[in-house]
């Protein structure tokens, strides 16, 4: 599944807004892990993944063009 926040929404909070709800529903769903992956240029995604909690737990060089995707994950309780 891919979630994209359009350029207009973005750095308004809304990214953030729906990753918390989705985490909510995985936890209501008892899902224990969540994994995502995001291209490494994506500063601003990589910013607000750790911020919730995510690591990073691996790379996949160049998946996207001539550029590594970042493996992350986060344990829910």
């Amino acid at each position: 599944m891919n979630i994209v926040v359009r350029k207009s929404f973005r750095n308004k909070g809304v990214g953030k807004k729906l990753l918390d709800f989705l985490l909510k529903e995985a936890k209501k769903e008892k899902i224990k892990v969540v994994f995502l992956e995001v291209n490494k240029d994506n500063l601003p995604a990589l910013k607000l993944y750790k911020n919730l909690g995510f690591k990073e737990i691996g790379i996949r060089k160049n998946y996207y063009q001539n550029s590594d995707g970042i493996n992350m994950k986060i344990e829910l309780d």
